[in-house]
């Protein structure tokens, strides 16, 4: 049905509140119920009494904390009453255009108080409240009332005029408004909504009348263009399409985002007035037919009241609060993706065929078709994309209509919950598509694109039918074909302009859908029909060749219209990102999506975080840049992180990459990460890991194959807790299995000891950090014999304590002092101590044989009276002992400790004239020596037993003299390892054999009263060590036996004099030598520890090089016996020994 002439817009005398209390002033104080977060306590009966804010859900939005505060709306309308009580000054603030006012005045009337009251009446307790109760609201005036016609110009209301419209679009937009709600005015009897070739004949009308100026409609585009959102009523004559202004965006794309228009929802859940038609890409439907603020009487002369409003001018002023409450809600977005969420978020629905359509309902004045909940996600020309639905509009948007930016400051978080798709955008591009295939074979149909000529002869075609067409219709009424004539007139456009003209001057045309539709109301055709029939008999009716020639232009334009429409859209499709629907998340605050998202387009973290919620998803590829965080708790497509960007959580992505720069780290403190797909960290990439000292860590679980080109793996501890030696975290395991390796690691890898730290390890298809060794031991190890000891240790079991001791050590102090008492060099430098001991055996026979009396000659005779007595007296035989003692130390040096060492013993033997130059003899004896190296708290000795032969002669003055000889050692050893973490004290024994050979050559010469000899003396020592067996702990060494073989050579002179004292005859003797050593002179030890490889130490050197000197005073106590005094010593560069001895030699 549609609305009569007399009842177009609004009514003020169908009231459904007239109160006399709404004059009065507000209460003093007025207590809210709502409350956050409970959305029944804002339904009071101020808010039931507008039935609108429920249909949309307003309540929601309230109890989220969004009543349009800080949001400023316009309003461009017929005045408001700035005294009415529900409409505050402190938040109405009229502006100033052309010298008029916002406020009413005498030219208004009440349709702009009505709007005023929809948007924003006070929720005071009184009466009803508007839906942003709490916006700031500025008003501009059309200076004329709702009845003025907004087509191109009305002689009748000048305000009409474009330069008068684009001073109040301009002033609204100088306050700062964000959006202009326009319920203003009526649709021209010359412009019909029918079709697309109807609004396209409208458009015309625009264009044609610009001629450089423009028109209203230049003024509203501009201000959208500049960031405005302009909301137009779609208009109240039943049309399939929106009015002209609402379906601009057809002719003009870039307006959407800043443009939208609103059809009506009537209470009875039906669709009411101008449907959305070709606008249904930014069209909703909002409720209409409820109260409103109003007056009553004159606008002179005005008394407050409260009000029905309907027609779309009720609807449109709902949809532009519900923004505004949208736009506080999502304070930093944009107005287009304000529109979005506004859009996305209504409730889709469709025409309820099982309910018959409502006749002209008393409350709208219109038809109604009765609507039903559809679940489809696509605008339909109906409603659009349906009715208004605050409550899931603060939840966020729940489909992306391209390319979504989202700038979210840093500080700020914002969530949400609804389901985002993509199917709009798809339907969208689908139907233009459809439009640019069938613009070929439809263009060709179409009169504008004929050549001049044929186009004159088919408009003279349609110029010869058209009177006839137009008589008919006149005629219909009588015959009853009205429906089937009026289709007929509207197939000659010659025809259906003359009609259109000759009912310009009338409301009749906008109505003649309806009609044809339902010719029940006969006293439309009837008065159509009179009209037609009157203009018809005039003597002066004609089609003019003026009226022909609009057609044509008409023609024309329709043609390239559609042509360049064709061509806009052409290359939107070519644009392969015009129809992607993803999400950008940008600035430094956090956005967390808690739904299901199926939308396809990328999704792209440029700043701050980008939260997949537990339970949420998306499917879409991710691609985190700059410093963009992603963190995936639920589900989440492919995944690519470039430089500086992060992707985090516990749940699971698709495919993921990690290129250089970027950053993956599992968990939001320690968690894991799955990537179902493949895994690529490229070289320059990170992985983050927190790692806690139990054990737990992050952990990347990929279900194909991981394939690292490099990349290091930074350590976050988690607690200040050290690590423990032997823990291993599992930090990526590859069911496809793992390319490649990592390049390292960064962050907390400080190790816990001097060898302990974390470390990388993989296996076919895992990644590990492990708590283990980092360096070998002798890394630390400063000597050969540290060294040595070093790799020992490190052969231990992992298990051992001992080694677990070594690895726990901090410093490197530490570690070359328990090297050095490990090592057990004492048992090395005892060798050098027992081939050292080895010359008291060959010095005493080598003494001996140089003093037997053969040696002597002639024993001197005594110069006292006892001379007798005590002269030497010859002997064939002879039977010697010696006790000697020695002290002395050989220094040590970096890589062993100072030897000090003692010896004591006695030796014997018994020898025998050979042939009168030669002698024989055997010796034996037993000796202690003992030994140390306090710098390895380390000691030992050994006793000894020595057996040897020996044999002499001398040919005049030359003198051989050689000997036999072996020694049994018996040594027993105490060593002590003590360093941190570690103490034992250890005990061995081993058994040693030392077997030499000797000789000396010596020649005697006179010097004086002194004999002089020199002499060259070899030696050949043989150390053959047996095994050593340590007891005590864990730094016990077991060694095998070893042979060490060591040459002397001595080259010197000895000097002797014979002399008296007291009596006593007496020979003193000196000798001074060089010896000079080779072979084995650095004794080695090879051992074990329990469990180790074996390893070779070294002891203190033999002396390569020594000094020998010796004194000794030899007297012949009695005939038969000789008491022999002695001192000798070695001196080398780093050894020094000394010894002392008595030998008494007995002869028979």
């Amino acid at each position: 049905m549609k609305v009569p002439p007399f009842r177009r817009n609004v009514f003020g005398s169908c009231l459904v509140l007239l109160s006399i209390s709404c004059a009065n002033a507000q209460p003093a104080s007025y207590q809210d119920p709502g409350k956050i977060g409970d959305p029944e306590s804002w339904r009071t009966s101020e808010f039931n009494a507008e039935w609108g804010l429920a249909a949309m859900k307003a309540q929601y939005a309230y109890a989220a904390g969004y009543t349009g505060k800080n949001i400023s709306i316009g309003i461009l309308d017929s005045g408001y009453y700035d005294k009415h009580p529900g409409l505050p000054a402190s938040r109405f603030l009229p502006v100033t255009s052309n010298g008029v006012p916002g406020v009413l005045n005498a030219n208004n009337n009440t349709h702009g108080t009505l709007v005023s009251g929809t948007i924003g009446a006070a929720r005071d307790g009184q009466d009803m409240h508007g839906v942003a109760f709490n916006a700031t609201i500025y008003e501009a005036n059309t200076n004329a009332t709702d009845g003025f016609l907004f087509g191109v110009s009305d002689p009748k209301f000048p305000a009409s005029d474009a330069k008068y419209f684009s001073a109040a679009y301009d002033a609204l937009a100088a306050t700062g408004v964000r959006i202009i709600s326009n319920s203003w005015g009526s649709q021209p009897g010359s412009e019909n909504y029918s079709t697309l070739d109807n609004i396209v004949n409208a458009y015309r009308q625009h264009s044609v009348a610009n001629n450089g100026q423009g028109t209203w409609l230049n003024a509203a585009m501009k201000v959208s263009m500049n960031g405005v959102v302009n909301n137009f009523s779609a208009g109240n004559t039943g049309y399939d399409n929106a009015s002209l202004r609402g379906s601009l965006p057809y002719f003009h794309p870039e307006l959407e985002g800043n443009w939208m228009t609103t059809t009506g929802y009537a209470q009875q859940q039906g669709q009411v007035y101008n449907k959305c038609g070709i606008a249904k890409y930014w069209c909703v439907a909002a409720p209409t037919g409820t109260s409103s603020t109003s007056y009553s009487g004159s606008a002179t002369n005005p008394s407050a009241i409260y009000a029905n409003f309907n027609g779309t001018s009720a609807a449109a002023p709902h949809a532009s609060a519900a923004l505004a409450l949208i736009m506080e809600r999502y304070p930093y977005m944009t107005n287009e993706q304000a529109l979005t969420v506004l859009f996305t978020t209504s409730q889709n629905m469709e025409v309820d065929t099982s309910k018959p359509i409502i006749k002209g309902d008393p409350v709208v004045f219109s038809d109604i078709t009765l609507l039903k909940i559809s679940n489809s996600k696509v605008p339909n020309a109906i409603v659009g994309w349906g009715l208004v639905d605050l409550q899931k509009a603060m939840n966020g948007p729940a489909q992306f209509l391209g390319r979504f930016d989202y700038n979210l400051p840093g500080g700020q978080k914002d969530i949400w919950r609804n389901d985002i798709s993509q199917e709009a955008i798809v339907q969208r591009k689908s139907e233009e598509q459809a439009e640019v295939n069938g613009w070929q074979a439809k263009k060709a149909t179409l009169p504008g694109s004929l050549p001049g000529d044929q186009l004159a002869t088919y408009l003279g075609g349609l110029r010869t039918d058209a009177v006839p067409l137009l008589k008919k219709l006149a005629a219909s009424i009588a015959t009853g074909n009205f429906a089937a004539d009026y289709q007929a007139l509207q197939g000659n456009a010659v025809a259906a302009s003359v009609f259109s003209r000759l009912l310009a001057g009338t409301t009749y045309g906008s109505y003649l859908d309806s009609y044809a539709a339902n010719p029940a109301y006969n006293w439309l055709a009837q008065s159509i029909s009179g009209q037609l029939t009157t203009a018809l008999n005039a003597g002066s009716f004609s089609i003019a060749d003026s009226e022909v020639d609009s057609v044509k232009g008409l023609m024309q334009f329709s043609y390239s219209t559609a042509n360049d429409r064709v061509a806009y859209l052409t290359k939107k499709l070519a644009d392969p990102t015009a129809y992607e629907a993803g999400l950008t998340k940008s600035g430094a605050g956090q956005l967390t999506l808690q739904g299901n998202n199926t939308y396809t387009g990328e999704t792209r973290v440029n700043g701050g975080e980008l939260v997949i919620d537990k339970a949420a998803s998306i499917v879409s590829a991710s691609v985190v840049n700059n410093t963009g965080l992603l963190t995936v708790n639920g589900t989440a497509g492919d995944a690519t992180v470039n430089a500086g960007g992060t992707l985090r959580g516990t749940g699971s992505v698709g495919a993921a990459t990690i290129a250089a720069g970027g950053t993956v780290a599992p968990g939001n403190s320690i968690g894991t990460l799955t990537v179902r797909g493949d895994f690529l960290q490229a070289a320059g990439s990170f992985y983050q890991a927190e790692v806690a000292p139990g054990g737990a860590s992050d952990r990347i679980v990929v279900g194909g194959k991981a394939i690292l080109q490099g990349g290091t793996i930074q350590i976050v501890r988690t607690s200040d807790a050290p690590f423990v030696f032997g823990q291993r975290y599992s930090l990526l395991t590859a069911t496809g299995g793992i390319v490649g390796t990592y390049a390292g690691l960064s962050g907390d890898t400080t190790p816990i000891s001097l060898f302990v730290g974390p470390k990388l390890s993989y296996d076919a298809a895992s990644a590990y950090l492990d708590i283990a060794q980092v360096a070998p031991f002798a890394a630390a190890a400063a000597t050969r014999n540290q060294a040595a000891a070093a790799m020992g240790a490190d052969t231990l079991p992992d298990a051992s304590s001992l080694k677990l001791a070594v690895l726990n050590l901090q410093t490197g102090a530490q570690a070359r002092a328990a090297f050095d008492q490990l090592g057990g060099e004492l048992h090395a430098s005892a060798k050098t101590a027992l081939i050292e001991d080895s010359r008291f055996v060959r010095d005493a026979v080598l003494r001996r044989l140089r003093s037997a009396p053969e040696a002597n000659g002639d024993a001197a005779q005594a110069r006292s009276k006892d001379a007798q007595t005590l002269a030497s007296v010859p002997g064939r035989y002879g039977v010697w002992g010696q006790a000697f003692g020695s002290w002395g130390h050989a220094g040590g040096d970096a890589n062993v400790g100072r030897l000090s060492r003692s010896a004591s013993g006695f030796m014997g033997g018994v020898d025998g004239r050979l042939f009168d130059e030669g002698r024989i003899g055997v010796v034996a004896g037993v000796s202690h020596t003992s030994f140390d190296v306090q710098d390895r708290q380390a000691s030992g000795s050994s006793d000894n037993y020595h057996l040897g032969v020996y044999g002499g002669t001398e040919q005049g003055p030359l003198a051989v003299r050689t000997g036999l000889a072996l020694t049994w050692n018996q040594l027993s050893t105490r060593r002590s390892v003590s360093f941190p973490g570690f103490a034992d004290s250890l005990q061995g024994s081993s058994h040693a054999r030392t077997a030499q050979v000797f000789g000396e050559l010596a020649y005697k010469l006179k010097a004086g009263g002194a004999d002089v000899e020199p002499f060259a003396n070899l030696a050949h020592v043989n150390l053959s060590s047996g095994k050593l067996r340590e007891r005590g702990g864990l730094a016990a060494l077991y060694g095998s036996g070893t042979d060490t073989n060591v040459t002397f050579s001595t080259l010197g002179a000895r000097t002797s004099m014979d002399f008296e004292l007291a009596g006593v005859g007496a020979t003193a003797r000196a000798s001074l030598g060089w010896r000079h050593g080779f072979g084995d002179l650095t004794p080695q030890m090879t051992s074990t520890l329990l469990g180790s490889a074996p390893f070779t130490v070294t002891g203190v050197p033999v002396a390569k090089n020594a000094t020998l000197a010796e004194l000794e005073l030899d007297l012949r106590v009695a005939p038969r016996a000789t008491l022999r005094l002695a001192y000798s010593g070695q001196f080398a560069s780093k050894m020094k020994d000394q010894s002392v001895r008595a030998s008494l030699d007995w002869k028979f």
